[in-house]
């Protein structure tokens, strides 16, 4: 090689390092490549959120649809294929139905509760991490839904005062001609809304007093005054509590003596029957359940047949005590007589799957609902007062030849404070005398002063308070007896309601009724009772105290002839709706 070609060569070299060096140390374009890098990362992760968007939509979905799915499936009134349910949600969805094994249906074999179960899942292709190797995603669903039936407690609380024998107006079906097939439809709704087994209605008729029957009566202690009236007189503390006390195998000092309701007329009729000290039905209260045995008390029963038979029995007579109703009403709900339950499971008269009824109030699976219906008002409530209604011996005395227990003549009257020979009151002589008609003698002299001795007829008997008001009214008492020996004054203080003997319960009826319903509504235990009331053609006064007893204004019924039926379609509609758990 010359010496010029090793010149222009080592030229070369020389200009190629400067070329490079400065190419090494030159930094335009470098954010170019970085930018390039930062776009491709931006793609890749745009790609991706795209991707993890559209599985969180088609999660959400199938979350959603597995949701709705199980709900409609568990629902007990589904008549369907609960899995074909669940499938067909997912079909219309648009949504891959899940197989026959991801699906789990648990139904009780009572048919009181069903579980449905739904574990699926669906691939999802990707878009843009498909690039990356990652070509699908799987969107799980899982949901589970269970629709139970707890026990239901029903106490229905029926007035049958005489009002609801009448319209009103002249022209209007009589209320109680309403009132049973309005009644006989409720119960059919229940029961078929119910599963068997798991609901327990009492009927409480109520008119002047609540009459329960000797069966129910017997797990009380009551005063034995006499065994004719099925009443019990509660006092105004017994408005306060739902409970009852039930008597004890032994009897305790402290045990609860409730007060029998006497068996006595209060109205305005005088005298039982002629040929004996028999009452008939209308001169009655409702406490003597021989004489109406359709107004007794049905408690605790099952049985749909006899509940709808009772509600046909039902007959109007008497007064209206709303807040004694609604006082039973509460009792048959309270768990203070589930000795009584037992008590009738062990004699075959209710079901042995009650054996825990009712329920405590704290018992999440039982709902307790009383429903009240009344056309009136609270009246007037007849009760003996003390040393009127015990079985001792009363003033009266009767005389044993007489066969007609309304015959004034019959009786004397005994008065402790006159001198000895005149303190019987003889009204067949006329006269007091020193012994009553029966046991006495006349003696008659003529002018010559020949005297003849005649004995009384018959026998002189003394009647017990018990025994006097099985013959005659208080009325005929007051009337007859009373007035014509002591005046009207006397009069007036032996007559029904404000008397002596007697007293009618009434100022106070509103308030016992509002205290019983609060004491319903907010037990001790903090966990109340739905009332339901139903005002039937009734005046203010009386819808006033019905709104104040339901649980909530929306339970309160103002209703006219054949709208009673559409009151208890709606109650029954409303205790279907709360009955049921998801």
């Amino acid at each position: 090689m010359t010496d010029r070609e090793s010149r222009q060569a080592s030229f070369s070299a020389s200009c190629l390092k400067r070329r490079i060096a400065t190419f090494k140390g030159d930094e335009r374009g470098s954010l170019l490549i970085f930018g390039l890098f930062c776009f491709v990362m931006m793609l890749f992760l745009a790609g991706v959120a795209i991707d993890l968007m559209r599985f969180e939509e088609r999660r959400t979905r199938m979350m959603n649809t597995a949701d709705r799915a199980v709900l409609a499936a568990a629902e007990l009134n589904q008549k369907l294929d609960p899995k074909e349910v669940v499938r067909d949600h997912f079909r219309k969805e648009g949504l891959p139905v899940p197989k026959d094994s991801q699906i789990t249906v648990v139904s009780a074999g009572t048919g009181a509760s069903r579980i449905v179960k739904v574990d699926t899942s669906a691939a999802m292709p990707t878009w843009f991490m498909n690039l990356y190797g990652i070509k699908e995603l799987s969107t799980p669903a899982r949901a589970t839904a269970q629709e139970s039936v707890g026990n239901v407690e029903i106490a229905l609380v029926l007035d049958v005062s005489g009002s609801m024998a009448r319209g009103a107006t002249s022209y209007s079906t009589p209320r109680i001609d309403n009132l049973r097939p309005a009644a006989k439809e409720f119960i059919d709704t229940m029961f078929d809304n119910v599963e068997e087994g798991h609901l327990l209605i009492s009927i409480i008729p109520y008119s002047t007093q609540v009459a329960i029957t000797p069966d129910l009566a017997s797990y009380f202690n009551m005063t034995t005054e006499q065994a004719d009236s099925d009443c019990i007189e509660f006092d105004a503390a017994d408005f306060n509590t739902t409970a009852m006390q039930v008597k004890n195998t032994i009897v305790m000092p402290a045990d609860r003596v409730y007060q029998r309701n006497g068996h006595f007329n209060p109205f305005f009729n005088e005298t039982a029957t002629a040929s004996g000290p028999t009452w008939s039905a209308s001169q009655l209260t409702n406490c003597t359940a021989r004489n109406k045995p359709n107004l007794r008390v049905l408690p605790f029963s099952n049985d749909k047949a006899k509940l709808k038979a009772a509600i046909d029995g039902l007959v109007a007579d008497g007064n209206t005590s709303i807040d004694v109703g609604v006082k039973w009403g509460a009792a048959l709900l309270d768990p203070s007589l589930n000795k009584v339950v037992k008590g009738m499971i062990a004699a075959g008269k209710t079901d042995a799957r009650f054996a825990d009824s009712p329920a405590v109030y704290t018992d999440g699976d039982t709902l307790k609902v009383l429903v009240v219906m009344s056309d009136g008002e609270n009246t007037t409530e007849y009760r003996l007062k003390p040393g009127y209604r015990e079985n001792a011996a009363s003033r009266v005395f009767y005389n044993t030849s007489f066969s007609n227990t309304s015959d004034l003549n019959q009786y004397s009257y005994y008065d402790p404070t006159r001198p000895a020979a005149t303190r019987y009151y003889s009204f067949a002589k006329a006269a007091w005398r020193d012994q009553p008609y029966g046991d006495g003698t006349t003696i008659t002299c003529d002018k010559k002063g020949k005297c003849t001795t005649v004995n009384d007829p018959g026998a002189a008997a003394n009647l017990t308070w018990t025994e006097l008001w099985k013959r005659v009214s208080i009325t005929y008492f007051s009337d007859r007896i009373i007035s014509p020996l002591y005046g009207s004054t006397a009069r007036n203080n032996n007559r029904p309601g404000g008397g002596t003997n007697s007293t009618s319960v009434y100022a106070t009826k509103d308030t016992l009724l509002n205290n019983v319903c609060t004491a319903l509504k907010i037990p001790a235990s903090g966990k109340g009772t739905i009332i339901y009331s139903i005002g039937f053609d009734a005046p203010d006064s009386g819808k006033t105290a019905l709104r104040k007893c339901a649980s909530a204004p929306a339970n309160f019924y103002a209703v006219t002839d054949i709208e009673i039926k559409t009151a208890f379609a709606s109650i029954a509609n409303s205790i279907n709706k709360l009955r049921l758990t998801q």
